[in-house]
């Protein structure tokens, strides 16, 4: 029988952190099996990353991956077109695995078109996308509804530019904390109470944006929560900070719980994940083609099946 190892296993081998190998997972670069509640990776599936490594450099767009976006420009980037001189389309987004599974559906049509992703998180994909540095923006937003909600949240960051929604699914997002909730925390406002020190999100990213959002809507200082200034750039790392106990809780997807079976997930609502870009796109073939690929029943099953998305409206286009 293949020998099978586990995430600290590979991390040792690796000499990298366990959350390192939880985010190679997510994104789709290490391959494993789930095994009951926990991953396992084979010793083939090990060789075929470490064999992948060297060629791995200098796939991604170009685009710096993470961090705020720059207040100013000088003309040379502004005008700079990324667009015309990328060999695929660009799309922007910190989720990987849905990239990826997209990037995938994408290879098995006739004529296949190029996806390359350039992490980044939603606002500053959407920024991209009004810069016309990336061709979609992979964005999620917290509690809304429906499409005509997602369009009115994502419409301040692309002022004069009429856009195309198309709805990927939507996934449960809450409070990862200690087995048992020994700090009781059922609501946002639970995170308030001084004594729970969070894993907070860099800003920009979803999670970030709905904590920010709430505490500005409710006049809360966000200096009455303990940890609110240490940013964490994935859901994995706070995740992970979570587990080693360095934090109380985090806000993130229902996902983790995959990763860190350890922990206790508190559900507060749903958030939508949908592609966006230029509406003038819309008949492009390269185009039709994403949407094509996210209406599939391959695609659709998929984000059931390893991502527990709601797949009702998956493909619905605004």
């Amino acid at each position: 029988m293949e020998k099978m190892y586990t995430a600290q296993e590979v991390a040792d081998y690796l000499k990298i952190k366990k959350t390192t190998v939880y985010e190679l997972i997510k994104r789709g670069e290490l391959s494993s099996v789930k095994i009951g509640k926990q991953f396992r990776i084979s010793q083939a599936q090990l060789d075929q990353y470490t064999n992948a490594i060297p060629s791995s450099f200098g796939a991604s767009a170009p685009l710096p991956p993470t961090g705020q976006p720059e207040t100013e420009f000088s003309d040379s980037v502004l005008k700079m077109d990324y667009l015309s001189n990328a060999s695929g389309l660009i799309v922007g987004g910190q989720d990987s695995s849905v990239v990826e599974l997209i990037k995938n559906q994408m290879e098995l049509t006739p004529h296949p078109v190029p996806l390359l992703h350039s992490y980044m998180n939603t606002y500053n994909s959407l920024y991209s996308l009004y810069f016309e540095k990336i061709h979609l923006a992979l964005a999620t937003f917290s509690h809304t509804a429906d499409l005509q909600t997602v369009y009115r949240q994502a419409a301040p960051f692309l002022p004069g530019t009429p856009a195309a929604v198309l709805h990927i699914g939507r996934y449960t997002e809450g409070i990862l904390t200690a087995p048992g909730n020994p700090f009781h925390l059922h609501t946002l406002e639970d995170l308030t109470k001084g004594t729970v020190r969070i894993a907070n999100r860099e800003k920009g990213s979803s999670i970030r944006m709905m904590l920010d959002e709430f505490l500005s809507a409710r006049h809360l200082d966000p200096s009455s929560i303990a940890g609110y200034d240490k940013e964490y750039m994935s859901g994995m790392s706070a995740a992970g900070a979570v587990s080693a106990k360095s934090a109380d809780a985090c806000l993130c997807t229902s996902l983790y719980t995959a990763f860190f079976p350890e922990l206790e997930f508190i559900p507060l609502g749903l958030a939508s994940m949908d592609l966006i870009f230029r509406r003038r796109d819309l008949s492009k073939t390269a185009f039709e083609a994403v949407i094509d690929c996210v209406r599939s029943d391959s695609f659709k099953n998929s984000l059931q099946q390893l991502y527990h998305y709601q797949t009702k409206d998956t493909g619905t286009l605004l």
